[in-house]
């Protein structure tokens, strides 16, 4: 908890001070920096090993969390970081999200939905496939996308269970997140938004996507694009 939080502190001082990551947060259409303070969002600059002692425990442990290869190479090193956080809101690990977009997760078991895991408690609720399409959602002013992986989890499945919204969106493709909210009989709709997209966009696509659910089942799709 205390190592990673610190990493996580290190890598959100390397965004505010480092040019590349700036320029790759506006790459990927994070501007918003109410939504990077809220997720703790940071910079890898591939710096982080300059800051440890060169041998022991520190280093084991970010090795077999994947941060650090086998060489002692930062992995992380180019990539937006995303701390993902236990029920006591201590870091477990991190999500990192690079220049195209694509994520990966240190250690690989670590939730998704560990970063934005208070929205568990909302009534209806934004499954997402990954962690920037969290960030883009809450951007757009909905707080309440939560990262969920396309095969659940044993972890997963549970917390779906025990948390069971009364309003379900899927903006991406998670077949089994949807058979589990049928299970639970939770009403789902299919939501299609591409990103960047407006507050008043989401909005729509939103708005329409509840009588279309309602009418045709969890299957119908609304786009909204640019």
């Amino acid at each position: 908890g205390r190592l990673l939080a610190n990493v996580a502190r290190f890598y959100r001082n390397a965004l505010q001070r480092n040019k590349q990551g700036q320029a790759l947060l506006d790459r990927l259409g994070l501007s918003d920096t109410s939504v990077t303070d809220r997720f703790e969002v940071g910079y890898a600059d591939g710096t982080l090993h300059s800051t440890l002692p060169q041998k022991g425990g520190v280093r084991d442990v970010l090795r077999d969390i994947g941060i650090f290869d086998e060489r002692g190479k930062e992995t992380l090193a180019g990539s937006i970081t995303v701390p993902v956080k236990d029920a006591n809101h201590d870091a477990v690990g991190f999500i990192a999200v690079g220049k195209t977009g694509e994520e990966k997760r240190f250690p690989a078991s670590c939730p998704p939905y560990g970063i934005n895991r208070d929205v568990l408690r909302e009534s209806a609720v934004i499954f997402v496939g990954g962690a920037l399409e969290t960030l883009r959602f809450t951007q757009a002013g909905y707080l309440n996308a939560l990262p969920v992986n396309r095969e659940l989890t044993a972890d997963e499945r549970a917390v779906i269970e025990r948390h069971r919204p009364k309003k379900a969106y899927l903006a991406a493709d998670l077949p089994e997140v949807l058979r589990l909210l049928q299970k639970l009989e939770v009403p789902c709709f299919r939501l299609s938004v591409r990103f960047p997209a407006t507050p008043d966009q989401v909005a729509q696509a939103i708005v329409l996507a509840e009588p279309i659910g309602a009418s045709l089942g969890p299957d119908a799709t609304v786009r909204i694009t640019d």
